[in-house]
């Protein structure tokens, strides 16, 4: 996370939460920017990762936040090292491109970097300041993913303050999660059962999703009114229900 730092030199004693959000560092130790990935990013609606679910949209939806993005990532590729640097947004598309070789005899540890800075100005009065409130907007956003076996390590820092949101997740999951098969026809659907936490603020819905991705959510409270504000038992507990369906139909 990545605020405004000339408040904070103005006001020592002020709470870091209270700080302007300004933008946000995102780093990974995937393959990086190799030349296939790097030539699909810069091509509109791209369906070199099609079958993984991949739009070709996603990094245009960035510029729709933020003024500014700058990527720096280091891959291998043929038996070599590199590291590769640009910029990305509205106004000159990807620029200021920088390649480098590296030194080959040495392991390189994967690492790519994307800094989306300038978050416009419509989109800072609604996103919450408070990391934990971040933390579980996120797991909110990305639940798919974190119900997957092959979900990796995600963790959010701001400041001093370090969240690991694999474990936000199983504290708030409370290992209520059951896994079903199901057939139609000839067709079989996997299903995972998932109870959350209220606190998560989540609607109970069912999610269908193909290639680890969502593709479509239903509401469970458009055809029973009473699961709007979550599950209520009598002993007084409270929470959400959700349900991800996939199979090779879908």
């Amino acid at each position: 996370v990545n605020r405004d730092e000339r408040v904070l030199s103005q006001d020592k004693e002020q709470k870091r939460h209270t700080i302007p959000i300004i933008g946000f560092t995102v780093e990974d130790n995937g393959v990086g920017f190799t030349q296939e990935n790097h030539q699909s990013f810069c091509t509109c609606d791209s369906t070199y990762k099609a079958e993984r679910g991949g739009k070709g949209i996603g990094r245009l939806l960035w510029l729709k936040a933020f003024e500014q993005v700058a990527i720096e990532s280091t891959y291998s590729q043929e038996g070599k090292h590199y590291r590769r640097s640009f910029s990305f947004n509205e106004n000159a598309g990807v620029a200021d491109e920088k390649i480098e070789e590296l030194d080959s005899s040495k392991a390189l540890k994967h690492k790519t970097t994307v800094a989306l800075s300038g978050l416009r100005r419509n989109y800072q009065a609604s996103i919450s300041k408070r990391a934990d409130t971040l933390a579980r907007e996120i797991l909110n956003h990305m639940l798919s993913y974190f119900i997957s076996s092959k979900c990796p390590k995600v963790m959010l820092y701001d400041g001093e303050e370090t969240i690991n949101l694999n474990e936000l997740y199983q504290s708030l999951l409370g290992g209520n999660k059951v896994e079903q098969s199901l057939t139609v026809g000839q067709h079989k659907f996997n299903i995972k059962h998932l109870k959350l936490d209220h606190t998560l603020g989540l609607d109970s819905s069912i999610h269908l999703w193909a290639n680890q991705r969502e593709v479509e959510r239903k509401p469970l409270h458009t055809v029973l009114p009473a699961l709007k504000n979550g599950v209520k038992l009598p002993d007084g507990t409270h929470f959400s229900y959700k349900a991800f369906v996939d199979g090779s139909y879908l």
